[in-house]
């Protein structure tokens, strides 16, 4: 029987392994570890975002993803972004439940623009074993994603 150290363990394990699976397969590109990104995900997996009124206001962040769902959403961004980093900030991970939270800096470079600091919390949802995700909400910042938006239409009409 695992204890709860060792879930403690698998649950940060996991969550650590999507933040570097959504971070680019070449550091300093845009190009998506698709493969990476997959590795972690349930077969039952579901991406969705918040918070409910800006999402709301955006439809391409509207509705649930699965796992190539959301592969897709990442390899529509990337061509409009030059590169992003991700720098974690805080981690909680509640064993009963099964998931984790983690606060996290989106450094994000559009394309003949200046970067956009988008601070995300992930509420991420792991399966009995602690080593697939089930589902991740993403909660963007309003603000940062909106202009983050905003500059990569520029970028690309550049």
């Amino acid at each position: 029987m695992a204890t709860a150290a060792s879930i403690y363990d698998e649950l940060a394990q996991t969550a650590e392994n999507h933040m570097r699976a959504v971070l680019p397969k070449t550091p300093g590109s845009n190009d998506v570890d698709s493969a990476a990104i997959l590795s972690n995900l349930a077969s039952n997996y579901r991406q969705d975002w918040g918070h409910s009124y800006f999402i709301s206001t955006r439809p391409p962040l509207q509705g649930e993803r699965d796992g190539q769902g959301f592969v897709d959403h990442m390899s529509g961004m990337a061509p409009m972004l030059e590169t992003w980093s991700i720098d974690v900030t805080n981690t909680c991970v509640d064993t009963e439940k099964r998931s984790v939270t983690v606060r996290a800096d989106f450094h994000m470079k559009p394309k003949n623009g200046d970067e956009v600091l988008n601070d995300i919390i992930f509420w991420m949802n792991m399966d009995e074993t602690g080593r697939k995700l089930i589902k991740v909400t993403e909660f963007v910042d309003p603000i940062a994603s909106a202009e983050l938006g905003a500059r990569m239409k520029a970028g690309m009409s550049k």
